[in-house]
């Protein structure tokens, strides 16, 4: 398991820019999982964060399991 990043935020919707200024606020440590190009870049331009795209199957192809995950959807802008 990656303790450095042991919080995955699983889309990159606005609620999960929500998530992610409350993570920040707290000084904790995560990743971004989006599953399509379009979302991620909107996400990375809005926040300055690095996503992760291609999905949650894409990233567990490395084995990573984390510790909390926090699932949001939302409609695409």
């Amino acid at each position: 398991m990656n303790k450095e990043k042991d919080i995955w935020i699983i889309g990159a919707s606005q609620m999960a820019m929500d998530y992610s200024k409350v993570l920040i606020s707290l000084n904790k440590k995560f990743k971004i999982i989006g599953r399509g190009d379009v979302s991620a870049l909107a996400f990375t331009k809005e926040t300055k964060l690095t996503v992760q795209a291609g999905g949650l199957a894409r990233v567990r192809l490395n084995n990573e399991t984390p510790e909390i995950a926090i699932g949001v959807c939302g409609i695409d802008r």
